[in-house]
């Protein structure tokens, strides 16, 4: 799995994890959300060697998600730390592949994306 990156100016940005079957990204996102709901969440990134942990902390629950071992690009993840939190807009997506173009992960049949309250990177050296 992969940790994808998409900036947008006109509308919140994306911040997702891609899957190989479409079946599994739109499974797992549906399970997120009934769990998570709309309250949102904090996101937390920890570097380990050549890959990234993902840790989505619910607001309301306090319920953690974890991603691991997730491939990333060292200049997507440099600008994100370089980025004052408080003026970032992220949605948290899951994201699959058909016939060479992404597609974003669509719960319940509907856009209903995961909102991030806060991002934050845990040993922000190690990358």
């Amino acid at each position: 799995m992969d940790l994808l990156i998409k900036r947008y100016l006109n509308k919140p940005s994306k911040i997702g994890v891609k899957f190989l079957y479409e079946h599994k990204a739109v499974q797992e996102y549906e399970a997120l959300i009934a769990q998570i709901g709309n309250a949102g969440a904090a996101l937390r990134l920890e570097c380990v060697r050549d890959k990234i942990n993902l840790f989505l902390v619910s607001e309301t629950t306090g319920m953690k998600f974890n991603y691991l071992g997730l491939d990333y690009v060292t200049a997507q993840i440099t600008s994100l730390q370089q980025e004052d939190s408080a003026d970032l807009k992220f949605q948290f997506v899951h994201v699959f592949a058909r016939k060479n173009a992404l597609l974003v992960a669509k719960p319940f049949h509907r856009e209903t994306f995961l909102n991030i309250s806060d991002i934050s990177f845990i040993n922000p050296s190690g990358i």
